[in-house]
């Protein structure tokens, strides 16, 4: 029996009906994630770049400026000039998208619901690999039903695409894992993780440390793989991440003349997370940058102004990371209580606010994160108990890697990176699946 796997399947049963029964499970979240997803998209997203329930005011707009950029002059940037202020996955979906079937929000919004279906499946099939089928089917219920995600499929923003490849990412790994017919297929799988991840930062770039942790991950995972195969494995996650990765760095590097490993909003974001915007307010930092001649933040990034001066970006950055770097080493207890602070709030969500969204979807979004965040640790509890430690780590491992940026760069209470709520979504399929069982057991117990 693979690592971590329950006994939610009968051993009895033959491999082609269980196959046929995973099947068949995908193709019904798949249908009821679309469902759900295109309702919403239909009722609060209309055609509308900024969605109408309240959603993000100022990215989408960027993300349609630089599509449209993409296909007006061929350029990854704005106004004709390359830039490197926004990862590139995005942007080119948005204008293949704009290409093949037209540029109106709303179809933009059926793409989207389509690739978060999909993602839906994939955590189902990443689930059932290390827990069962029934627990693989529940996550998979479970994300095509949450809220947030719901939601961020109707947004013209990087989550739904981040989100896809990070399932995608979660599939391969547990597979390469579990791999039990050689050790070609278990490296195919963990190069296949490590492109993932890769997109994953191509799409978000705050993402990048996701591929580093699964890769340090498969130094440890399965004890009875030796050393040798599992520095492999790790070494395979590492060169698909480089794979899908460097062509970026390599571009940035050239165009701008100077090693750029990440975009060039690093130094802004640090900025942020500094403590400047304590309240919760967006304007000190940007105020600050104005008054430290860094750059105007609304000429840049109101697509409607294209007429500002367009600002030297690297330099920018540069000073602003400075900038930061200054006042964390003035005051570094007041930047650590500020980050525990923030994770605080965002963990148990004090103003009952996730997301974007607003109103009564606001406080729906809350709760729903709440829920599932506590079936996930109980998910994870019984999970390890079952012996699946290492899908544990991972999803830990997941989980880790956006705190540990809201932590350091980002400084706006309420917002909080997807990697939680999906190792969340995740683990809330084995809760429940634990759940049934016992209710079962206890009622076979009462028949007997």
């Amino acid at each position: 029996m693979r690592e971590g796997q329950t006994k939610s399947i009968s051993e009895g049963t033959p491999p082609t009906a269980k196959q046929g029964s995973v099947r068949r499970a995908a193709v019904a979240v798949f249908v009821v994630a679309l469902g759900l997803r295109l309702a919403f998209a239909f009722a609060f997203g209309g055609n509308e770049i900024v969605a109408r329930f309240g959603g993000n005011r100022e990215d989408p707009q960027v993300y349609d400026w630089a599509a449209r950029n993409l296909l007006e002059d061929g350029v990854l940037g704005f106004r004709g000039k390359p830039s490197a202020r926004r990862g590139p996955a995005y942007p080119l979906f948005l204008s293949g998208i704009y290409a093949a079937v037209g540029d109106a929000p709303l179809r933009v919004r059926v793409v989207q619901s389509g690739v978060d279906a999909t993602a839906a499946v994939l955590i189902l099939l990443a689930v059932a690999s290390v827990a069962g089928r029934r627990a693989g089917v529940l996550s998979g219920i479970t994300y095509a039903g949450y809220p947030i995600f719901v939601f961020n499929a109707s947004e013209i923003m990087t989550e739904v695409l981040a989100l896809m490849f990070l399932a995608g990412g979660m599939l391969a790994l547990f597979r390469a894992v579990s791999a039990q017919d050689g050790r070609k297929p278990s490296l195919v799988w963990s190069a296949a993780c490590g492109v993932c991840c890769g997109l994953a930062a191509l799409t978000r770039e705050n993402l990048a440390l996701v591929g580093a942790l699964w890769a340090a991950a498969m130094l440890v995972a399965g004890k009875a793989t030796g050393v040798r195969e599992r520095v492999c494995r790790a070494g395979a996650v590492a060169l698909g991440f480089a794979v899908a990765y460097a062509p970026w760095v390599v571009r940035n590097t050239i165009v701008f003349g100077t090693f750029m490993p990440a975009g060039s909003s690093g130094g802004e974001n640090l900025l942020r997370g500094a403590g400047l915007a304590r309240e919760g307010s967006a304007f000190k930092w940007r105020e600050c940058l104005s008054e430290n001649g860094l750059l105007d933040y609304w000429a840049y990034h109101n697509p409607i102004n294209r007429g500002a001066a367009f600002p030297d970006e690297i330099e920018s950055d540069r000073r602003a990371a400075a900038l930061a770097a200054t006042w964390i080493r003035e005051d570094p207890a007041r930047h650590v209580v500020y980050g525990v602070e923030k994770v605080l709030r965002l963990l148990i969500q004090i103003e009952e606010r996730t997301g974007s969204s607003g109103g009564v979807l606001r406080a729906g979004q809350a709760w729903a994160y709440r829920l599932v965040a506590t079936l996930g640790v109980i998910g994870a509890i019984v999970l390890w108990r079952r012996g699946g430690r290492f899908a544990v780590g991972a999803l830990a491992l997941l989980s880790l890697s956006g705190w540990a940026v809201i932590f350091v760069v980002v400084a706006w209470k309420r917002y909080r990176y997807v990697t939680f709520d999906l190792a969340c979504v995740a683990l809330a399929g084995v809760a429940l699946d634990a759940l049934i069982a016992r209710v079962r057991a206890r009622r076979a117990a009462d028949q007997s």
